[in-house]
């Protein structure tokens, strides 16, 4: 995989810096047009810190697009970065 560039490389997408924090995912969640109740807001970032998977990218074999939207406010691009950089 290529990665459009490696900014937050090696780091958990939830830690403080430029990748934001999860008071701002938080926040950014909650102005979404679709709006979902604080709980399932909650369970879904408690599903989202759990999934710990990005020591196995490096065993993707093939060529894998990866895709990211501007205005998805849970993954957004710079998470799409760290995904095709494989860290």
């Amino acid at each position: 995989m290529t990665a459009i560039d490696n900014r937050g490389a090696g780091r958990s997408p939830l830690q403080e810096g430029p990748l934001g924090t999860v008071a701002q995912i938080v926040e950014e969640a909650l102005a979404f047009p679709a709006q979902a109740s604080p709980e399932a807001i909650e369970r879904n970032l408690d599903a989202f810190v759990a999934h710990q998977t990005a020591d196995r990218l490096h065993d993707i074999a093939v060529p894998t697009l990866v895709l990211s939207g501007d205005e998805d406010a849970v993954t957004p691009p710079r998470y799409g970065r760290i995904v095709a950089d494989g860290n």
